[in-house]
């Protein structure tokens, strides 16, 4: 009887440890696989090179903007432009229900060329050009804002967002 109770506490000893080393195997599993997806994360960012404020001057305003990929995966970007006037805040505090409302186009760097999708490598970046246009008849002395967003084609959830102010200024008495 003694001889099985000492089997038994061994058993349980063995059985214990076995428990242990599998429960400890299946964390470190998750771990290595949560710290692999980590580092392969999208890591998508968008700035301004200069301002993300600019003044329209016949009717154009242009923004130089940089997407930069911090992954460290090449990562394919689809990027786009909009108007969100209901969305901001102006920059002067002043009400946005009297914001206008400009067309938008997305644009290489050095050339008219449309952009809608770019490709970058880990810790490179891409800059480009964002255009605003108002129209004729738009109000004077109010602003527009725009939503500039960048979305990895991986993971959307993860998409960079940079809203973008222009303001259209009294004319100058020359003009």
């Amino acid at each position: 009887m003694k001889k099985d109770l000492q089997q038994n506490k061994t058993l349980k000893f063995c059985l214990t440890g076995l428990l242990f080393l599998v429960i400890s195997f299946t964390n470190l599993t998750s771990l290595s696989a949560q710290d692999s997806e980590a580092k392969n994360e999208c890591r998508i960012s968008l700035q301004p090179v200069s301002s993300k404020y600019q003044n329209l001057q016949e009717r154009e305003a242009f923004f130089l903007i940089k997407v930069e990929n911090k992954g460290s995966t090449e990562e394919s970007v689809t990027l786009s432009v909009q108007n969100n006037n209901e969305n901001c805040a102006n920059p002067d505090n002043s009400n946005s229900s009297g914001n206008i409302t400009l067309a938008w186009e997305l644009l290489e760097p050095e050339a008219d060329k449309t952009l809608e999708k770019v490709s970058i490598l880990p810790g490179d970046n891409f800059t480009f050009r964002v255009k605003a246009v108002s129209s004729p008849n738009d109000r004077l002395r109010a602003w527009s804002c725009a939503e500039l967003k960048a979305v990895p084609a991986g993971c959307p959830e993860k998409a960079a967002v940079l809203n973008l102010f222009t303001y259209n200024p009294h004319p100058s008495p020359e003009e």
